[in-house]
């Protein structure tokens, strides 16, 4: 259990220094929308050992080599141009035709852009002084460029981009009132918890006594991962509440509750995950997501699938995922990018262990699954909202959630959570995010709520898993959700003898319901018995959500579509947009490759 673990670590825990789960910069979507020159490298290397930055981009979990992230550490032989526009909108010209893609930040220390065939990743520029961070929004530290489709191919590249435009440097200070030092440790919060109970909420409190005594650094990097105080501010969200048009979303055909742990009796979530002392959470949702929707894949497809091949193992990610930070933490979105360049393998072939470590060697035939697709729900970072994400839970399954820990989160022991105003709280914590799992949705005495699974061990709250008031963004539930669609099989794009879950074709809740019966509803309480659609039919999503998002690589086909219906050539060259911001000349294609295929300078 996950108190058991504790009480072994804590002895060789002699400091307690915050572990930020971020990197120190903090950009927003106006500092980085514009034109942008991308320098590119030669696109023929190979994604296993690519490596862009002068340091060891292996040591991405060590904080002394700025996390795998330095100066460029390759030739630029093109420089291109990608004009990036509100909200999501990336356009770059071939060949004198202008040609249309999307991209997203990550949340405010990235961007990711695909157009064209190609795909575009890197995080923004910092740099530190004493006890101030600076972000520098107008440049990127060196990333990665490859093909949309050919992932495998030697056609991978690195890049760094400067924005057109400069954008000042901004500092902030690293640290808010006061950061948790190796005298705080836990103590019994009675005041908080009779208070709670006192109130008549819609939550109970208790105690868990395995806190006490606790270092609160070791707690906290239990409890999710620090953030910086000047992170994810109200007026951050303000500026996002208006992209969501979550009121375009019609949730009209949705039952009025579902639950992924009880559909007819079957439970397709699996055994509650204890992530133990490592910053995790991120990719153990992910993985947690990736191996319930192959479950559910499996289902509904009628294929049968060994258990232990969908028991996705979240120990690919901490180990071996280069655009995260290991035990020091990462970003879901990321997570489900790298499993779909490298793939996912079984817990049985990698086995999950609660420390950072070297990236093991796996065999191509030890994957088991490739994302077809992965995008923030909603379309893109920002656009997240309560009914998209009933959207995607009803249609596709579980996804990952980031929230921020706090109003005596940590004390929860059951019914609907909601936050309560001037809590008795005795222990000092510092702004904290959790991933987690939204596994269901329904209403509990006239409050709405989702259900979460945690990664906390069965001890805590509802036996693993926590309630949590829906529709009013509740410790930020609601502003950053991760939704990607596995295959079964080890291929990108999936061969046609795979299956994988197809955003475009019909609601795997749709299916499951067409074929439960009037008695397994009514137990189950997912819908009204008149609500229901007639045996086998099977209606097709329409989501607005998706036609914000180019991330899915959707089944075996010989072309690609970036956000539009025109198909896009297999292999391209980006050129700048608008021509006439530079005099450069550009290759032609080959038009027998996929992505693009960079001259020399």
């Amino acid at each position: 259990m996950m108190y058991n673990r504790l009480v072994v670590i804590v002895v060789a825990v002699t400091m307690a220094t915050p572990v930020f789960a971020d990197l120190p910069v903090h950009c927003l979507h106006r500092d980085i929308k514009g034109a942008w020159t991308f320098h590119l490298s030669e696109a023929n290397m190979d994604k296993a050992n690519i490596q862009c930055s002068d340091v060891d981009t292996n040591l991405f979990a060590s904080k002394s080599s700025n996390f795998g992230l330095g100066n460029p550490n390759y030739k630029t032989v093109k420089k291109i141009k990608v004009l990036l526009e509100h909200p999501n909108i990336a356009s770059t010209v071939i060949k004198g035709e202008k040609h249309t893609g999307t991209w997203t930040m990550i949340y405010d220390e990235g961007f990711e852009v695909a157009v064209a065939g190609t795909k575009f990743f890197a995080f923004h520029k910092f740099s530190k002084d004493g006890e101030k961070e600076y972000s520098h929004c107008d440049k990127t530290y060196p990333g990665w460029f490859h093909p949309t489709k050919a992932l495998d191919a030697k056609k991978w590249g690195c890049y760094h981009g400067v924005k057109d435009t400069k954008v000042a440097k901004v500092a902030f200070r690293k640290f808010g009132s006061r950061a948790i030092s190796e005298d705080d440790v836990f103590v019994a919060e009675e005041a908080l918890v009779q208070h709670v109970n006192n109130l008549g909420s819609t939550w109970k409190a208790r105690h868990y006594a395995q806190h006490i005594g606790k270092p609160m650094g070791l707690l906290q990097k239990q409890f999710g991962q620090v953030v910086r105080p000047y992170k994810l501010l109200a007026t951050d969200r303000a500026d996002q509440a208006h992209w969501a048009k979550d009121g375009e979303i019609d949730i009209s055909k949705l039952p009025k509750a579902w639950d992924w742990t009880n559909v007819g009796g079957t439970d397709f979530l699996g055994e509650v995950v204890n992530q133990g002392s490592c910053g995790s959470c991120y990719s153990v949702a992910v993985s947690e997501m990736i191996s319930t929707r192959m479950r559910i894949l499996s289902h509904t497809k009628g294929k049968r699938v060994k258990n232990t091949a969908m028991k996705t193992s979240p120990d690919r990610v901490i180990k071996c995922g280069i655009y995260s930070q290991g035990c020091q933490g990462g970003f879901p979105y990321l997570a489900a990018k790298f499993l779909q360049d490298f793939g996912s393998v079984s817990e049985k072939a990698q086995v999950y262990s609660d420390r950072d470590g070297k990236c093991p060697k796996v065999s191509k035939d030890e994957v088991v699954s490739r994302n077809v697709g992965y995008k923030y729900v909603g379309g893109y970072y920002g656009a997240c909202g309560e009914k998209a994400m009933l959207t995607e839970l009803f249609n596709h399954g579980p996804f990952v959630v980031g929230f921020e820990v706090g109003g005596g989160f940590n004390s929860y022991s059951h019914g609907v959570f909601q936050t309560e105003k001037k809590l008795p709280e005795k222990n000092h914590f510092e702004r904290v995010n959790h991933a987690v799992l939204i596994a269901g949705y329904g209403e509990d005495k006239g409050t709405k709520y989702w259900k979460v699974k945690n990664s906390w061990g069965k001890d805590f709250g509802e036996n693993g898993y926590f309630r949590i008031k829906r529709g009013d963004d509740n410790l930020n539930i609601e502003h950053m959700a991760v939704a990607a669609y596995p295959s079964i099989g080890k291929h990108f794009p999936p061969t046609k003898s795979e299956i994988f879950m197809d955003t475009r074709g019909t609601s795997s809740g749709q299916t499951l319901l067409a074929s439960l019966s009037a008695a397994q509803l009514t137990e189950a309480e997912h819908m009204e018995v008149k609500h229901r659609q007639p045996e086998g039919d099977e209606e097709e999503i329409f989501d607005p959500a998706f036609t914000r998002s180019i991330q899915d690589a959707q089944e075996p086909r010989d072309s690609d579509t970036i956000g539009t219906d025109a198909p896009v050539p297999e292999t391209v060259e980006l050129q700048e947009v608008p021509p006439a911001m530079s005099t450069d000349e550009f290759a032609d294609v080959d038009e027998g490759s996929d992505g693009a295929k960079w001259p020399e300078a």
